[in-house]
């Protein structure tokens, strides 16, 4: 028996992976088998994913239904024995032990000095991984504020290559103001599942 976690990023699992386990040849009783299939957080046995078994039941994906926790740490284990049409044991597999990816940060790193702003900066957020930007969707997500009021912007730019987000406000900021800025965590990446920090 072999396994493998699909779409890892370096040696992490995203939050919405993709298991796979392969007994090389069709299992006997693949309900069995299923319930032989349990994954662990800790000690807390995991729920929330379906099996999905190929033509011949020899090989089962673990697909969730949910993202998985961000940088946490997950056991598969098989709980019996599975055997093979002939009724033969078919080679017990080790724990498949993985960890998750974490969630995404978000820093403003334009202006780079928040006490002196010139009144027509731009504001630059980037984030430690790319996120799923839609210009209609997401663009109430991350807003400007000045004594709770939204300040309207003009344009806003992301680059998947910097991983950045450019904001450029309709109109200057006033001289001696408090604005703030809230990174919502509704702001995600729908391939991986991550969401961003809230700030």
């Amino acid at each position: 028996v072999s396994f493998k976690a699909e779409s890892l990023i370096g040696d992490k699992a995203i939050l919405t992976p993709t298991i796979i386990i392969d007994y090389t040849k069709p299992v006997m009783n693949f309900s069995l088998a299923n319930d032989n299939i349990k994954l662990y957080k800790g000690d807390t046995l995991v729920s929330g994913y379906s099996r999905q078994w190929n033509a011949n039941k020899s090989k089962v994906n673990l697909i969730f239904s949910s993202p998985l926790v961000p940088n946490t740490e997950y056991t598969l284990k098989m709980i019996n024995e599975t055997k093979d049409n002939e009724g033969i044991v078919i080679d017990p597999f080790e724990n498949f032990v993985f960890t998750t990816i974490d969630n995404i940060t978000a820093t403003l790193t334009t202006p780079a000095d928040l006490n002196n702003v010139a009144s027509s900066t731009k504001l630059v957020i980037t984030f430690s991984d790319n996120i799923t930007w839609n210009q209609e969707a997401n663009a109430d997500k991350v807003p400007l504020k000045l004594e709770g009021q939204d300040i309207e912007i003009r344009s806003y730019v992301y680059s998947e290559a910097d991983k950045t987000l450019t904001m450029t406000p309709r109109k200057p900021l006033i001289h001696n103001a408090t604005y703030s800025l809230r990174i919502n965590e509704w702001l995600k990446n729908d391939t991986t599942g991550q969401k961003v920090a809230t700030t």
